[in-house]
């Protein structure tokens, strides 16, 4: 794990994110960009095989745009198009999707394959500018 600065270097703030899942990683994203110095602890060493999400809306985009990964994540969305839902027996429970106006400069509605590996998110993080990563199991001495 790293270790803060002394609080006499001169070092800019040090901000501890816990969880480097979506919304720790945004979080550190968007710290990073304003400069924040960030360190970003996780106990587990690489990313779940489960989705947990299937889509990102328009605000979600504006949040990365915020965050200087608005670009970096179009590749990977299908944008505009809307998320299915089905119930029991592949039975189609609702469509959402926007309306085509883009409220956000984004288009309401962007599914995309879940989950995505690692590999494929570490080009999206703009937070390892500015961040240190810690993962494994906290020791508290």
């Amino acid at each position: 794990m790293a270790t803060p600065p002394p609080a006499s270097s001169g070092a800019a703030p040090l901000v501890l994110v816990v969880g480097a899942g979506p919304v720790g990683l945004t979080a550190a994203d968007l710290l990073g960009a304003l400069g924040v110095r960030v360190l970003v602890v996780e106990r587990h060493a690489t990313t779940s095989d489960d989705a947990k999400a299937i889509s990102l809306d328009d605000e979600s985009l504006r949040t990365l745009q915020l965050a200087g990964l608005d670009e970096a994540v179009h590749p990977i969305i299908v944008p505009g198009t809307g998320t299915r839902y089905y119930g029991v027996g592949g039975r189609p429970l609702v469509h959402a999707r926007g309306t085509g106006e883009r409220r956000y400069g984004h288009p309401f509605k962007n599914p995309f394959a879940q989950p995505i590996s690692s590999a494929s998110c570490a080009p999206l993080s703009t937070a390892s500018r500015t961040s240190t990563f810690a993962s494994g199991p906290a020791s508290w001495n």
